[in-house]
């Protein structure tokens, strides 16, 4: 994300002043997951781990949304009763923890930060759900 400056006229009109000399147009990528910290993130939202090791098992060092889709299937042939959460979970933590591909080092330390970042809103997200955020990092309206 960048931020600019410009200016808008009394018509409405928006004039962008000129992006600065480190400001380089994104691409969007393919999520990549690194499975160490996704299965470290599963256990700590209290996942099964019976079910979710079937899947993490199954998967590469670094891995896409078609490798665990792939992976996930192995749980097709349980009762839907049994796997439904653990699948539920699979998916929403693949779109809350999605990493852009590292190219360099400075992009790696990039992404590394913004990973951190998620792990901490998504732990604060799980904790706030499960009631056990600590009182000081609890919305004023939680209680």
């Amino acid at each position: 994300m960048i931020h600019r400056s410009g200016v808008v006229d009394a018509d409405g009109g928006v004039q962008l002043d000129p992006a600065g000399p480190l400001a380089e147009t994104g691409e969007r990528r393919a999520a990549v997951y690194e499975r160490r910290h996704f299965a470290d993130k599963l256990r700590e939202l209290g996942a099964d781990p019976a079910l979710t090791s079937q899947v993490m098992e199954r998967l590469p060092r670094h891995f896409g949304q078609p490798e665990l889709d792939r992976a996930i299937a192995v749980l097709d042939d349980l009762p839907r009763a049994t796997s439904h959460e653990s699948v539920k979970l699979l998916r929403w933590l693949s779109v809350k923890v999605a990493m852009p591909r590292r190219r360099g080092a400075h992009q790696a330390h990039q992404a590394h930060q913004a990973h951190q970042g998620v792990r901490t809103v998504v732990h604060h997200v799980g904790s706030y759900l499960m009631g056990t955020l600590p009182a000081r990092t609890r919305p004023a309206s939680a209680g």
